[in-house]
């Protein structure tokens, strides 16, 4: 009996040898497929300009408070909209309007296709008093670093998308260089800073945002 015990220990120590070499080859398979997977990333990027490298320098960006920057007054100016308080919050600056979403979300339209700012007397308003509804008009957000990898990534990604149709969308005379959106988004860099301006709801145009652009670069 014993002769057959240390047999059946000898096959099981086997088979363990055998699953162990083979989980090995498993771990060290995925591994290699791996590496392969973000050398080819790698060379992707590089043949953009971009080394992974880039990718450390937005990780440990820090967000600055557009609202020090642009005043509530800055933004009604420009848009030709009451404006009433700037918000800040971790995501950026809100400057906030009396109305609805819709109503303005409309005017953004108009405002697109017409070229200028729309005649907003007809358009429907929330209630005055205190239970009024308010819209973010327009959104600023300020990155102390990254900008030359994120506007290197959007630009080349609107480009495939082609959001701006045959517009190149580019603005001359802010910061280092700066791009619209399909009419939604403006992006400025100065430097390695990146500056997003939204304005999805605004019943603007870009051309009426450049003013403020130039106001918040020149005081970065």
């Amino acid at each position: 009996m014993a002769a057959k015990s240390g047999s059946g220990i000898k096959i099981v120590l086997i088979v363990v040898g055998v699953l162990f070499v083979g989980a090995v080859l498993v771990v060290g398979g995925v591994i290699y497929v791996a590496h392969r997977a973000l050398e080819t990333a790698k060379a992707n990027l590089a043949k953009e300009g971009i080394s992974t490298s880039d990718f450390s320098s937005m990780a440990s960006s820090r967000h600055l408070d557009a609202c020090q920057y642009l005043s509530a007054g800055d933004v009604s100016a420009a848009v030709g909209v009451p404006i009433l308080e700037a918000k800040s919050d971790d995501s950026g600056c809100h400057y906030m309007a009396q109305g609805s979403a819709s109503s303005f979300t409309m005017g953004h339209i108009k405002a697109m296709t017409g070229g200028k700012s729309p005649d907003l007397q007809g358009m429907p308003s929330a209630p005055s008093g205190s239970g009024a509804e308010t819209t973010s008009l327009v959104d600023v957000s300020i990155n102390s670093s990254g900008g030359r990898v994120q506007m290197n990534l959007e630009k080349k990604l609107i480009g495939k998308l082609g959001v701006n149709g045959n517009a190149k969308g580019e603005m001359d005379g802010i910061g280092d260089e700066a791009f619209v959106i399909g009419n939604n988004l403006l992006l400025v860099r100065k430097g390695d800073m990146f500056i997003q301006i939204a304005y999805t709801n605004c019943p603007c145009s870009a051309a009426q945002l450049e003013p403020l652009a130039k106001k918040l670069v020149d005081q970065l």
